[in-house]
């Protein structure tokens, strides 16, 4: 099988993280019938996102599609957690020190991830195990189909921390529940969980029955001419220029979002485990009025 958009990750994160091919892989590699899955294997951080295991996930994607057997690949998390989203842990550093070149580098790393994985010539899907926030939320919105947990905790999460989505959702999640159900999430911060949207999902399932559950849906791919998948998706596939430009909006936004006392305060309540003290902003000055 062809990729169908594909571009690598070449910038300075992809590359540090070959460094991880000597340390714990951050990602899982099993094959299943007719399947790849990658587990998320970093629990210790609520398998967030960081750019090894970013690029784990893009090298896997690579080697899958060598493997003529396989009919659809699986993304899902080690623990109780499938992903917490950006890793706080790589971002506030450049966050705090205004590496604002180096933080573009991480968002686009992540951006191109995503974006891949919307155009990957096979089904991609999602098995959402447990609690999917923000950039994990924004990777679940990447893959074509997923099935929940019906108690996983879902949420964008971004505006109750101080930022704004740069991963895809302002554009993905109306397109998934439709403008009211993502203004819900995006605009409160809200956690629901995954039977509260099951909008967002092709089964939502007791946690027990996760897997028994995809393994079905790959069965019923399994039946389906490849081929004919692959053109499939590049009819669903989103409008290319317009996916460029929601990217640029996105990013243009986070940077207006950086340096902000609200971006401040939520990563210091975040670290703190407490609740983010917000101040009310003067509107009229924000809209240009005296």
């Amino acid at each position: 099988m062809r990729v169908l958009f594909h571009r690598r990750m070449p910038n300075e994160y992809t590359d540090l993280s070959r460094a991880a091919k000597t340390a714990t892989s951050p990602l899982s590699v099993e094959q299943g019938p007719g399947s790849v899955w990658l587990r998320m294997n970093r629990p210790e951080s609520a398998n967030a996102l960081s750019p090894d295991l970013i690029a784990a996930i893009d090298l896997a994607l690579t080697r899958t599609l060598s493997l003529p057997a396989i009919r659809g690949v699986v993304i899902t998390g080690v623990g109780a957690v499938f992903s917490a989203g950006a890793d706080l842990a790589v971002a506030e550093p450049m966050l705090a020190g205004n590496q604002t070149q180096r933080l573009a580098a991480y968002m686009e790393a992540a951006n191109d991830l995503l974006d891949r994985i919307e155009d990957y010539p096979m089904p991609v899907i999602a098995a959402v195990n447990g609690a999917a926030f923000a950039g994990g939320l924004e990777l679940v919105l990447a893959c074509d189909l997923a099935v929940a947990a019906a108690d996983a905790p879902i949420g964008d999460a971004h505006a109750r921390h101080g930022f704004v989505p740069a991963w895809g959702a302002s554009r993905r999640l109306p397109a998934a529940l439709g403008p009211a159900s993502a203004k819900r999430l995006m605009l409160t911060g809200a956690t629901l969980t995954a039977s509260d949207v099951p909008g967002m999902f092709a089964s939502v399932v007791p946690s027990d029955r996760l897997e028994e559950e995809v393994h079905t849906l790959i069965g019923e791919i399994c039946v389906a001419s490849p081929a004919a998948i692959t053109e499939i998706k590049r009819l669903l596939a989103s409008d290319q220029s317009n996916r460029a430009q929601q990217r640029r909006r996105e990013w243009e936004a986070l940077e207006r979002q950086l340096g902000t006392p609200d971006l401040a305060e939520g990563i210091a309540a975040f670290k703190a485990g407490r609740q983010p003290v917000f101040i009310q902003p003067d509107r009229a000055t924000q809209a240009g009025h005296s």
